[in-house]
């Protein structure tokens, strides 16, 4: 696990794959989750992964993104 792929990379990447992708919308679950500032880091398990709370919060986050 590498921060800058994943603060700095991952968000510049990915949306660029997304718009190159013409079949289906990309879901921003990074932003939601707190993005490069994690803003809630009690979600996190072990530095990487969620925890039961963290979970929620993602699921919650994909609901929002689907528009569920």
């Amino acid at each position: 696990m590498n921060h800058t792929v994943i603060n700095q990379i991952f968000p510049v990447i990915v949306p660029q794959i997304a718009a190159a992708n013409t079949r289906n919308k990309a879901l921003d679950i990074f932003d939601c989750m707190g993005g490069a500032a994690m803003s809630d880091p009690q979600w996190i398990a072990d530095g990487c992964h969620p925890n039961a709370a963290g979970y929620k919060a993602l699921a919650g986050c994909f609901q929002a993104a689907l528009g569920l």
